[in-house]
């Protein structure tokens, strides 16, 4: 395992970032609240973090979650992994620690150096040791006579402007969003979607199902009854 903190394979570098997943994964709108690295209007800025860990960090501390009894009640939450091509370097920025891990007082001075990264263009990376994380990081684990764990390097990597070119997976999402999604691309690619949105019964072995003349009530890419909407 790396030990500055990026995991890689085949030479990429794989980035990590948590959402709702009741909305698309990036944003495309500069209509972002104020966070350390962009101000508002700023943006877009896409935060990802060098590890699972990071990404769940930065969730818990942006909702001030300090007790494992306020995660009862939160919405769902999806995980979301990302290849890139190119090294990401850590970002010279020459303040203190205390200044790149701060609470929200810190924040101006972070956002000022964000934007003479960034300039007029809105375009660029910044990469930055986690505010979220303590100084060990995120816990990894390997098999070696038991399974044991050890403390990862873990950082921040903000992306500025649109990211049309990132191509991202569903790789978690505690709201049953994944299993859904997966079940119904297996059946529009088996056929059986597509069939069961018919105004007829059909049959599949022993199991019966009774089919309503309605459309898809989830739009999804892979059926030909929400294509054609």
């Amino acid at each position: 395992m790396p030990g500055d903190g990026q995991h890689r394979y085949d030479g990429h570098v794989i980035l990590f970032r948590q959402t709702d997943p009741s909305y698309p994964y990036l944003w495309e709108s500069d209509m972002q609240p104020a966070m350390r690295w962009p101000a508002r209007g700023d943006g877009p800025a896409h935060y990802f973090a060098t590890t699972a860990d990071g990404a769940w960090a930065k969730f818990l501390r942006h909702e001030e979650i300090t007790d494992p009894r306020h995660l009862t009640g939160l919405p769902g939450r999806a995980m979301w992994v990302v290849e890139v091509q190119d090294e990401i370097p850590r970002t010279a920025i020459e303040f203190p620690e205390a200044t790149l891990v701060g609470n929200v007082d810190t924040w101006p001075a972070c956002q000022r150096a964000a934007a003479d990264l960034h300039g007029e263009s809105g375009t660029g990376v910044l990469r930055v040791p986690s505010a979220a994380l303590d100084a060990r990081g995120a816990v990894v684990h390997h098999l070696d006579g038991g399974q044991k764990a050890e403390y990862l390097e873990s950082d921040v990597v903000v992306m500025y402007g649109a990211q049309p070119s990132l191509r991202e997976q569903l790789a978690a999402a505690d709201d049953g969003c994944r299993r859904t999604r997966c079940t119904r691309r297996w059946l529009c690619a088996s056929g059986l979607w597509s069939a069961m949105c018919d105004d007829r019964v059909v049959r599949f072995g022993g199991w019966r199902r009774s089919s309503r003349p309605r459309r898809c009530q989830t739009a999804c890419r892979f059926c030909p009854c929400c294509r054609s909407r």
